[in-house]
């Protein structure tokens, strides 16, 4: 088990740097254009490992902390049940995480495939990922506020409302008229907060450590959200303008139906 989640957090790591990268460049680029659909194409793979490898690594922490994180120290019975519990409660917060990407980025390309036709969003194999997501993150801020843990109490409300939000379009009696664009981006977006929060916490720790002592170490899990969010609010008015996402309407144009079924 040890090595497998070696070789897994290899994986994610270097596969994440990457995905960090590659972000940007169909966030500039034009949409719909070579460069945009062929480096978005590359980045919802990166994001694929990323979320996958993680949901690996914090299931197998979850099942044998000790193992993982005190793999050859004896550690007492007293301290032992201490370091278990809380290396379970972080495992399941990293689980919500890649959980909460792997549904971002699940909604963003079966919205950019299905369009109008939200009976495919419908399928148990997506709406499993969902509810496991809505359901660990009513857990993870239930503990965040028993225990007065800030992050759990900030990302709990921020799963479940991912969860709850995927749901809504999903069931939401009608849409607009090319909603579904609105979707992918704000799902992207989500993507984007999911790799960075990860970057800024995990991989960028040490270094945080020396410019944000003490409670300040908080600053890089929530500055990702905080911009996600921000673009989310205000780009959002731009793309419903630029793509005529107009009044909710019960029957789509014949042209964007077509374009559904020829998916």
């Amino acid at each position: 088990m040890l090595l497998i989640h070696k070789i897994t957090l290899y994986s994610h790591i270097f596969i994440g740097f990457i995905s960090l990268i590659l972000f940007w460049v169909p966030v500039f680029a034009k949409k719909g254009s070579p460069l945009h659909n062929r480096v978005g194409g590359w980045f919802v793979n990166a994001i694929w490992v990323v979320s996958i490898s993680g949901i690996i690594m914090s299931l197998i922490v979850w099942w044998d902390p000790l193992a993982i994180r005190l793999p050859v120290e004896f550690v007492e019975p007293g301290r032992a049940a201490k370091i278990i519990n809380s290396q379970r409660t972080s495992s399941e917060f990293l689980l919500m995480l890649s959980l909460l990407v792997l549904v971002s980025v699940k909604q963003a390309m079966l919205v950019l495939k299905v369009r109008t036709d939200r009976s495919r969003l419908r399928k148990w194999h997506h709406l499993m990922w969902i509810f496991a997501l809505i359901l660990l993150a009513m857990v993870i801020g239930t503990k965040g506020f028993i225990q007065g843990h800030i992050l759990l109490m900030i990302f709990g409300p921020i799963g479940l409302s991912a969860g709850l939000g995927a749901l809504k379009y999903i069931y939401k009696s009608e849409l607009k008229s090319r909603e579904w664009i609105l979707e992918h981006f704000s799902n992207i977006i989500g993507c984007g907060i999911g790799v960075y929060t990860a970057f800024f916490a995990f991989g960028g720790r040490a270094f945080m450590q020396e410019l944000l002592p003490g409670a300040l170490q908080v600053i890089p899990w929530i500055v990702p959200g905080i911009a996600g969010t921000l673009a989310i609010v205000l780009y959002k008015p731009k793309y419903t303008k630029l793509y005529r996402v107009k009044k909710s309407e019960s029957k789509y144009s014949a042209q964007e139906t077509l374009e559904t079924t020829t998916q």
